[in-house]
């Protein structure tokens, strides 16, 4: 979250004039594209038009000169504003004097051109003429439209639109509705970069502009024959040329599988002005609506070969960037990862009396089959702490990891819980309260029923690295939990909270030598604040009753952790379905 934050800040200061984006080191960390569909084809017809003159005006500096007049918003876009700045450059006066004063059109120059940097220039295509087909010389768009000529398809603005799949998310690209085995075309000349399997892409493409600074990304394509045939990692492909087909593939583990309800290409373009901003926080994805709009101009005409039923284009085209990319080497394939999944199972009690199995007791019987069915089908248990040492720090996790958490603190945890640990090569995370850990501390019973965990017991499992504990709230089991009471203010309700933890921290501290640094939330009850609280006390994140597995993918994602009820009477083997739902 801080990260991101960061960035956009960093790029507010550059837009409102407080640095310099032109001489500054670091490179762009934000763009926001916001030309209209018209303002790019004015400037694009002014660009051609004037190819051939003594003064060329290129389509770039128009663009980048009315975003710094608007300060980006293209809704003041007007005719007017255009053919004014044309007339000036027509009598002579230079782009570089009309904005002198401009603070921004340096930022809006360098993002723009890394933007459309390669769109326009000089080409040559071949074309059918009296029946004959033949090479022509061209100056003007060389891209081409992510779907081929002659197949339909409808879109609409869906960028930062919300996604659930995994993880609450912004929808970080342009869905472009088509029928299955529509042929996917290459944007502009690039390298394939990425190939592969991702659960929420689907069968996926990357490709990377050849200047390094534009990252294509094609996804949720056929399942079975989602690429052309010659597709591979590092090849170079054409501006124009079939590189998949339109699916529904995704939202799975399992690779191959079809879990979108509407066939259609997600197309998406991120830029990268330092290899920093390719994975993680510091993306920059735009907005791609106008530019598959403008795209529409150049759509690439495809024919079938009945044979191998694979589509290719059906007129060549060549331009001065294949040239130059032949004298370049051939990049090593870049590994990419999705964000690991973690599920948590949520315990309660443990206990042999039947009467008290239910939702939140499970018998000592069903947990040893739950540590056996996960460690045979390769789950490694991970602790919270693993979690934060992962996206904090970058700390690798096992490949199928799982956490196991038991709420409140009960004595079975000591009796039966903590011997099946050790015995399977398991670690769990104990949320304890303060209160009921006190209490059964000076009172020394053991009735296996009903006794908490006394801080000797905590102690002697914490020594072994089996167990992690983590806060429950001292008293916060009590009522609504930690949920803001009806006509609590926000300063009330902070305080008290803030008091609650605040002396579960100490009192922990002072029994253990141990810092919690998460939260469980009793009952699951969550205020709009609390997690404001939870980082001001220095958690790094806090889990909730909400169903669900876990995406990692920034610190953010520590916080209100999605955990799964395991309740008596569940087989192990269906309790493995609700966290691996592919086996």
């Amino acid at each position: 979250m801080w990260k991101r934050a960061a960035a956009l800040l960093c790029a507010l200061l550059c837009l409102f004039g407080l640095c310099n984006p032109a001489a500054a080191k670091e490179p762009i960390k934000w763009v926001d594209f916001t030309p209209t569909l018209e303002a790019l084809e004015k400037t694009l017809a002014i660009d051609i038009k004037t190819h051939d003159s003594d003064r060329q005006l290129n389509w770039i500096d128009l663009l980048a000169y009315l975003a710094a007049k608007y300060g980006g918003n293209f809704k003041k876009f007007s005719d007017r504003d255009l053919n004014t700045l044309f007339g000036k450059l027509e009598a002579g006066e230079s782009i570089e004097s009309l904005t002198q004063n401009m603070k921004y059109f340096a930022y809006y120059r360098e993002a723009y051109e890394a933007v459309l940097g390669e769109y326009v220039g000089k080409y040559r295509v071949q074309r059918e003429v009296d029946g004959q087909t033949v090479w022509q010389e061209k100056y003007g768009l060389k891209v081409f439209s992510p779907i081929a000529k002659n197949f339909p398809f409808a879109h609409y603005g869906d960028f930062g639109t919300g996604r659930d799949y995994g993880y609450k998310r912004r929808h970080l690209g342009h869905d472009m509705l088509a029928a299955v085995g529509t042929p996917v075309i290459a944007v502009e000349t690039a390298r394939v970069e990425a190939v592969g399997w991702n659960q929420y892409g689907g069968w996926r493409l990357g490709l990377r502009s050849l200047d390094g600074k534009r990252y294509y990304y094609y996804a949720h394509l056929r399942k079975n024959r989602p690429y052309h045939a010659d597709m591979e990692q590092g090849k170079l492909v054409k501006a124009g040329d079939v590189i998949g087909y339109v699916g529904r593939s995704g939202y799975s583990a399992k690779e191959n599988t079809n879990n979108i309800k509407q066939s259609h290409l997600h197309f998406g373009v991120q830029l990268i002005f330092d290899e920093s901003q390719k994975e993680g926080p510091g993306e920059i994805w735009i907005d791609a609506y106008a530019l598959t709009e403008l795209l529409q101009k150049n759509r690439s005409e495809t024919v079938r070969d009945p044979e191998t039923k694979e589509f290719s284009r059906r007129f060549d085209f060549d331009e001065e960037l294949l040239g130059r990319a032949a004298s370049l080497a051939v990049p090593e394939p870049v590994e990419t990862k999705a964000p690991p999944t973690v599920p948590i199972l949520m315990y309660h009690a443990v206990s042999q009396d039947k009467s008290r199995q239910g939702r939140f007791c499970i018998s000592p019987e069903e947990l040893e089959n739950d540590l056996k069915t996960l460690r045979d089908e390769g789950y490694e248990s991970v602790l919270l702490s693993d979690l934060a040492a992962f996206v904090r720090d970058g700390v690798e996790l096992p490949e199928r990891p799982v956490v196991l958490s038991f709420d409140d603190g009960n004595f079975s945890d000591y009796h039966y819980v903590f011997p099946l640990l050790k015995e399977y090569g398991m670690k769990a995370v104990l949320s304890i309260m303060g209160t009921l850990t006190d209490q059964y501390s000076e009172d020394g019973r053991t009735d296996i029923n009903y006794p908490n965990l006394t801080w000797t017991q905590i102690g002697e499992m914490l020594q072994t690295g089996v167990v992690e504990i983590q806060n429950h709230g001292y008293d916060m089991h009590r009522g609504v939990g930690c949920a803001q009471k009806w006509g609590e203010s926000d300063e009330v309700y902070r305080e008290r909270l803030t008091k609650d933890l605040d002396r579960m921290q100490q009192r922990t501290l002072e029994m253990t030598g141990v810092e919690s640094r998460f939260f469980t939330y009793p009952f699951g009850a969550i205020s709009d604040i609390s997690d404001q609280v939870m980082e001001e006390l220095g958690f790094w994140g806090s889990m909730s009753c909400r169903e669900g597995l876990n995406v990692l993918d920034g610190p953010e994602d520590l916080f209100r952790l999605k955990r799964m009820v395991r309740p008596h009477g569940m087989s192990s083997w269906r309790l493995l379905k609700k966290i691996q739902p592919e086996a």
